[in-house]
């Protein structure tokens, strides 16, 4: 019973500044992540109000929920998804995953690596799939330079960030299970994709659909959540 309470004062107080401080810092980001030059703009970049309250609650929710479940686990992968649903925002908003956030959540996997039991085993399967991605993401890069045109290449999150966060992803949630994020996360944004192209026409569905990379973040932090006592951290 004690735990329990404890457990719930730790992530009442935890979720409410980690909501608040998600919009704050995001707020404060360096136009230079985002891809944007906003000098002198006056107003904030994500609400304050509902916002830091909407995600104070989902904070604590789940800050509640993973240390009832895996206590050791629980503050690493707290702060890994602190830094994904700022991406999140950063995807969202910009169509960018600023490799700055995506290397604080790089950090987090890195971290993790030292208590997996079998060390040789998940380091040789997280570079095996890295290096897989990296050939992906090169030659989607290319083609994408070949054939994408007008402002559809612009709107595009880059591939160096988009192959930064999808490595995080995988070290975070480990080889197979990063498979496994990732295609949900390509799955959910093909259906955004399609459904967009219903409502305005398939030439801009891609531009203005969310890019991946606001999936991957989403799907990575909700993976890591649910199950935590598996997840490498």
């Amino acid at each position: 019973m004690i735990k329990i309470v404890i457990t719930v004062g730790v992530a009442l107080a935890l979720g409410f500044i980690a909501g608040s401080a998600a919009v704050y810092t995001f707020n404060r980001i360096p136009d230079g992540w985002l891809g944007a030059d906003e000098e002198g703009r006056d107003s904030q970049r994500v609400k304050s109000v509902p916002w830091k309250y909407v995600l104070s609650a989902t904070f604590i929710v789940c800050g509640i929920y993973m240390g009832l479940k895996d206590p050791v686990a629980a503050p690493a992968v707290f702060a890994a998804c602190f830094f994904l649903v700022q991406t999140a925002m950063a995807a969202k908003l910009y169509r960018r995953a600023p490799l700055p956030l995506s290397a604080l959540v790089l950090v987090c996997g890195i971290a993790s690596v030292s208590r997996e039991a079998d060390f040789q085993k998940y380091v040789i399967e997280a570079v095996a799939v890295i290096a897989c991605l990296g050939a992906l993401f090169g030659i989607v890069s290319l083609l994408r330079k070949r054939k994408v045109t007008g402002n559809d290449l612009e709107d595009a999150v880059p591939m160096s960030e988009n192959f930064a966060l999808a490595a995080s992803a995988v070290l975070l949630c480990g080889g197979v299970q990063g498979i496994t994020v990732i295609a949900a996360s390509v799955c959910l944004w093909l259906v955004r994709v399609f459904m967009t192209a219903g409502r305005i026409g398939k030439e801009r569905a891609f531009a203005e659909a969310e890019p991946p990379a606001f999936f991957l973040a989403a799907c990575a932090a909700l993976w890591m959540t649910v199950n935590i006592s598996h997840a490498v951290i």
